[in-house]
């Protein structure tokens, strides 16, 4: 009984496996095709709650050299191919981006810190009292307010001050410049 069971199962098996193999060939009808146009048109986003305002991209790094100074340096460097990038989806969405020294200093180390009187950004001095530290924001209501918009960097400038001379050449002093993205013009 056992084998007439095990016989019957492997030929279901093979006739299961032939039916499956056994090809099947389509013929195109000819004059049957259809189409359908397709098209995609980008509107502005009008409801604020799907606003959408991306900072994408500050600049890399500001690499300043001096030689050394009897307490104060004031140190400019030029800049190419620095940007500050934010993506806007409205075409009336306003927005600004403020800078600011993190801390007001630039150190040499943990204890060894240096007050930063000045730091311009594209002339703009962003510690300046009563500045807004504005480094970019939206334009006019048109077009080139949308999407990726870039602001070149092309210059920056440094003050600080080294009051009890201790800075020795070959000394590095690191700081951060921190940026925010707002969305309001004014950044407040």
């Amino acid at each position: 009984m056992k084998r007439i069971k095990l016989l019957g199962m492997l030929a279901l098996g093979l006739l299961a496996v032939n039916i499956a193999a056994t090809s099947v060939n389509a013929d195109e009808l000819i004059d049957e095709k259809k189409e359908s146009k397709t098209s995609v048109e980008i509107i502005d986003n009008k409801d604020p709650d799907e606003r959408v305002l991306i900072l994408r991209s500050v600049p890399s790094s500001y690499d300043f050299e001096s030689t050394l100074q009897n307490g104060s340096y004031s140190l400019t460097t030029p800049l190419i191919g620095q940007n500050i990038v934010v993506f806007n989806n409205q075409l009336n969405g306003d927005w600004s981006v403020k800078a600011s020294v993190q801390g007001n200093e630039i150190q040499k180390s943990a204890s060894e810190k240096f007050p930063v009187t000045i730091f311009k950004v594209n002339s703009k001095n962003i510690l300046a009292q009563g500045e807004d530290a504005i480094v970019a924001k939206s334009g006019d209501k048109d077009n080139s307010n949308i999407g990726d918009i870039s602001t070149e960097i092309s210059n920056v400038s440094i003050d600080f001050n080294d009051s009890a001379n201790i800075l020795v050449p070959g000394d590095k002093l690191t700081g951060t410049i921190n940026y925010q993205l707002f969305n309001t013009s004014d950044a407040s």
